[in-house]
């Protein structure tokens, strides 16, 4: 991998400055040139005029599509979808099993003609014993234990798969991005700006585990131990960090650059989510609509979720909140499109998150270089 790290070095903007976006990649380039894209990408469907106008219609609808097509297509990057969907369906399960062992007690209780609901009522509760005073939710209720597993099921395919998968995934997806980018430039363009060490990546990752493997251990060995012991062995976690950081100091300013990297994305994404969580309770009622109500909620949830990830690229290119917002206002139709194409997957129970979360956050990638970032350019001037 080459790197024009020392070209750009001394172009690199300021944390109190503003980023030029180039025309093409959208990181920062304050001349016409861009030294990190040279204005040329490794894939033909980059290669058109930046969309402007009636045509970002159109774009912004390709932009998922062309996410399924670069994950399955750039070697490298499936294997960063695989962690956030284990962990996921780790939360899925617990979350399934709590709602399930919460709601089977209070079916019992509807089949057996008691309106009372078995807990200790608070404001939440109180709404919920308002609603089971309803003889269409007893008459549902006696339809079987089947009720309470769909139920507890599609609550928490609706919050984990919407919200928790979106959260965990941030880190994961930006290298994902990452090794596109690459594909596409020749380099990781948000490494080459930021990245403070020389040191070959794989040499990083080696070194990473030779400093992990016994922090986990004492980890571990703190957990099962007792007494003294455990809170000497607590207090030792850190060591094996310094002392590789100690020997390797080129390791140790590339581990704390990526560690401050990947927190930042990682609370961008979960912004990010608690802002789709809210739209999403906002909402709930379109649920209660007949025939419509469910399709339309879905499709709010995914263009809220799809908008939302593309704060990673965003957030790669060190764009400030207002030059996210400008570019967003500019370029409504794209997003429009982008989001509603999004919501259609989404209307697949589980598996259209799985397949769009990551799908929106590349094409949202793709995106942000196929459309028009002249106006950026002129208010960051």
């Amino acid at each position: 991998m080459h790197s024009p790290m020392s070209q750009h070095a001394q172009m690199a903007p300021t944390a109190a400055s503003r980023p030029r976006p180039c025309s093409l990649c959208g990181y920062d380039a304050p001349g016409e040139a861009c030294a990190l894209c040279k204005h040329q990408a490794g894939d033909k469907s980059l290669g058109a005029p930046a969309a402007k106008g009636l045509a970002s219609f159109v774009t912004g609808a390709q932009a998922v599509f062309q996410g399924v097509r670069l994950i399955a297509t750039t070697r490298g990057t499936k294997r960063w979808l695989v962690p956030p969907l284990v962990l996921t369906g780790i939360v899925f399960a617990m979350v399934a099993w709590w709602l399930w062992l919460t709601i089977a007690p209070w079916i019992d209780q509807l089949r057996e003609g008691s309106a009372q609901v078995p807990v200790d009522p608070n404001w939440l509760l109180k709404i919920l014993t308002f609603l089971f005073k309803f003889k269409i939710v007893a008459l549902l209720a006696k339809v079987g234990s089947l009720l309470s597993v769909v139920l507890a099921v599609g609550l928490s395919a609706l919050w984990v798969f919407s919200i928790v998968y979106e959260a965990i995934s941030g880190p994961f997806l930006d290298q994902a991005q990452g090794v596109i980018e690459e594909r596409w430039f020749g380099h990781d363009p948000r490494a080459t700006l930021d990245r403070p060490s020389s040191m070959p990546i794989k040499q990083c990752l080696y070194l990473s585990v030779l400093a992990l493997a016994p922090c986990l251990l004492l980890v571990w060995l703190a957990l099962v131990g007792a007494g003294f012991a455990r809170g000497a062995l607590a207090a030792g976690v850190p060591v094996p960090i310094f002392l590789v950081a100690r020997r390797w100091p080129a390791w140790g300013r590339w581990a704390w650059w990526f560690v401050r990297v990947e927190a930042s994305t990682a609370w961008v994404s979960i912004k990010a989510s608690l802002l789709a969580g809210a739209i999403l309770i906002v909402c709930l009622p379109l649920k209660l609509v007949p025939l419509v109500g469910l399709p339309m909620f879905w499709i709010v949830a995914g263009f809220v979720t799809a908008v939302t990830l593309i704060d990673i690229p965003m957030e790669r290119r060190r764009w400030s909140l207002g030059m996210r917002w400008r570019f967003f206002l500019q370029h409504w139709l794209a997003f429009t499109s982008f989001g509603l194409v999004a919501g259609v997957f989404f209307l697949i129970p589980i598996f259209g998150a799985i397949l769009m979360v990551p799908a929106a956050s590349v094409g949202g990638m793709w995106l942000i270089c196929r459309l028009d970032k002249r106006a950026l350019r002129e208010s960051s001037s």
